[in-house]
């Protein structure tokens, strides 16, 4: 409780970690990646093709890469089944600076509202 550095990593180990995908495994902790569908096939190409979604789709890579994470994964969030699970890619986490922490922080918030 007193080290909010190490909890702030453990949570969005969690988040980015996802639930397991294994027959038996059990959830640590259920988020799940909005689908972010747009109503019409135009408007889902603007948005798709826009310069913010372009700065954003520049961070997430960076972020995938610091977390040593393959750069063509289309999220942080929800691993796939070859990705680390939350204990491996928590020291991955606690090695990282506080500022690319919030980074993590804020692809994975980003990627789940």
């Amino acid at each position: 409780m007193g080290r909010p550095p190490t909890t702030c990593r453990s949570a969005h180990g969690y988040g980015t970690a996802g639930r397991s995908r294994k027959p038996g495994d059990a959830d640590l902790w259920r988020v799940d990646v909005e689908s972010h569908r747009a109503p019409k096939e135009d408007i889902a190409e603007s948005v798709e093709t826009s310069s913010a979604e372009a700065a954003f789709d520049l961070k997430r890579r960076a972020v995938l890469a610091e977390l040593a994470f393959d750069e063509e994964t289309p999220t942080v969030t929800e691993r796939p089944l070859n990705r680390l699970p939350f204990a491996p890619l928590f020291p991955r986490l606690l090695d990282l600076s506080d500022p690319v922490v919030m980074d993590v922080v804020t692809i994975v918030t980003s990627e789940t509202l």
